[in-house]
Parts: structure tokens; sequence; C-alpha cells
């Protein structure tokens, strides 16, 4: 339990609530804060209606700020300890948000280890649970555009079977997701019109409904891959095929910090970036503050969450299989 701004005593649901909400709007900060004063389930008191949720939220949470391994380590204990029957709504969420993470991660070298692994067990639990209503069946198509993305073989016709099964659901959020994610996979294959289309309708609900770091996505993917999100822009576009452009600019990075956020997110510390890059400590230091000024990221492991999300890097993590 804890309170409010008002000296109101808030309760685990309403934290979890307030959780979500702060991290629609991208506000990762407050929304550790708020999952930090969930209680902690007591041993004797196993309900998994109280459980689940919680490390759902753990799980999203720690991926969205760059804690893969502890994003790992929650979804292999939860698993581990034996998913219950008759929760596969809350069932299908964990193993969606799992998945995420492990996409996410994908080309950092302390998170390769292990993944295929993981993915399999994902893919196991999967099998066991529902699809008898609609809501599972986004779900499922979102865990199977999530799997397809972490082993790097999602396609644009992957992420749409997510996005038309999600629409029936009446879950705006992780149907935005999947928009994001189809519009990504459409410009890498040179599909502008269509990742145009999509764009422009993740943003608009995005917008809608105050998604801010998936406002932040979309915009900066859009003005990587040169697609005006003003429709009545789109004849004036450039209309190279196959070239997604350096997203650094669309993200106001200098050259430098370019340079310094690669070794970032490959885990070096300032030291180490300096004594690669040749250059002082001190001024590693400052484009890292930089970096995670332009990127509206509070950590480290944010920023590198954040470029691995967007794949500021695809080069090092191999290409894609088709």
């Amino acid at each position: 339990m804890m309170e409010n701004a008002g000296g109101t005593t808030l309760g685990d649901q309403q934290l979890l609530l307030r959780t979500e909400l702060a991290l629609q709007r991208g506000d990762l900060a407050v929304a550790g804060e708020y999952l930090a004063g969930v209680s902690n389930v007591q041993v004797h008191d196993r309900q998994p209606q109280k459980t689940l949720p919680r490390a759902t939220f753990v799980v999203r949470v720690a991926a969205r700020s760059g804690r893969f391994a502890e994003a790992r380590a929650k979804l292999l204990s939860v698993i581990g300890d034996g998913l219950p029957s008759g929760f596969d709504n809350v069932v299908w969420l964990l193993l969606v948000h799992g998945a995420t993470g492990e996409a996410d991660s994908r080309g950092l070298p302390d998170a390769d280890a292990g993944r295929a692994e993981v993915l399999e067990l994902i893919r196991r639990e999967a099998k066991q649970l529902s699809l008898v209503v609609p809501l599972f069946e986004g779900r499922a198509r979102m865990l199977d555009a999530e799997l397809a993305r972490a082993e790097g073989r999602d396609t644009p016709e992957v992420w749409m079977r997510a996005v038309e099964a999600l629409r029936p659901t009446g879950r705006p959020y992780p149907l935005v997701e999947a928009l994001f994610r189809a519009a990504a996979a459409h410009a890498t294959v040179g599909a502008r019109e269509e990742a145009g289309r999509l764009l422009r309708e993740a943003e608009q609900q995005a917008h809608k409904r105050g998604y801010g770091e998936l406002l932040r996505e979309v915009s900066a993917l859009a003005e990587r891959a040169r697609i005006p999100l003003d429709a009545s822009s789109l004849a004036d576009a450039p209309t190279t095929p196959n070239e997604i452009p350096d997203a650094s600019a669309a993200l106001g990075l200098t050259a430098r910090e370019r340079d310094v956020l690669r070794l970032l997110t490959l885990g070096r510390t300032n030291r180490q970036i300096a004594e690669e890059l040749f250059i002082s400590p001190k001024t590693a230091s400052v484009h890292v503050s930089n970096i995670l000024t332009k990127l509206e990221v509070g950590n480290r492991g944010e920023a590198a969450a954040t470029a691995h999300r967007m794949r500021l890097f695809p080069h090092e993590d191999g290409p894609p299989s088709r």
C-alpha cells in the first residue's frame, strides 16, 4: 500500500492501474514507483489473481527499462512455479511481454545467450492456453509476431495477422504497438505506401489516447523512413524503395553521439567508451547525458532498450531472415 499526493491510501489494484497508465505515457520512472508500492504477496498467500498481474508488470517495466536479465528471470521464475489454469487472460499477457523483452534485447551480448530456450518455453506454455475469445486470439497472434521478431524473422505478414486479430478486441494499446511494428516491417521491405497508412493510423490512435512513448517511436520511424504522417504530403515524399535512412537524424543525435550510443548498447562503461573512441571519460559522460536527454529516457538501460526497440543498429544483431 502507498499514499497518493492527497494522502489517500492506494490499494494494489489502483497501483497496478496507475503503473499501466504511466507505461502508456512512457514514464518509466513513475511506473517503477507505483509498481514498487504494490505489496509483496506473502508465501502463504499465493493467489494467482494477485501474483500474476504483478509479475507481468515486473517483466514489462524491467524490459522497458533495459533490465532484460531481470525481466527474463522473473518470467522464468513464474513459469517455473507452474502457471495456473483458469487465468489464460493474464498468462497470455505475461508470455507476450516476456517475448517482447526477448525481442527488444536481441543483439545484446549478455541477453542473446539462452534466448532460444526461453522462446521455446514460452511457446510450450502458449500451447496450453485457450483461444476461445477474440482477445485471446489477438494476444496469440501478437505473441507469434514477437517470437518471430526475437528470432529476427518477422515479416509484414506476421504483423498484419496480429493487427487484424487485435482490431476486434477493443484493446487499443496492443493494437497501436502492432500497427507500429507492421509499419516498420513494411518500410523495411520497401512497401512505403502501406507503411505510411499503418503509421498514420498508429499516430492517430496514440495521439488520441496519450500513448507518449509510442508516439515518439512512430514519429521517429516516420522521419527515418521519410514517410510523412500527413497523408496530403505523401506525393512529395522521397521514393527510395529499400533504404531506411539513419534513425539518429530523426532523434537529433550527432555522429559522435551515435558512436557512443552504439557502445552503450553493448554494455560499455564511460571509461571503456572513452578508450574505444579516444576521448576523455568526462567527454564520454557528457555525450551519454546528451543522449539520455535526446532520447527522453532516465538512464543508460532505458537508452539501450530504446536503441534496440527502434533497431538503431540493425547490423549489430545480424540481418533478419526472410
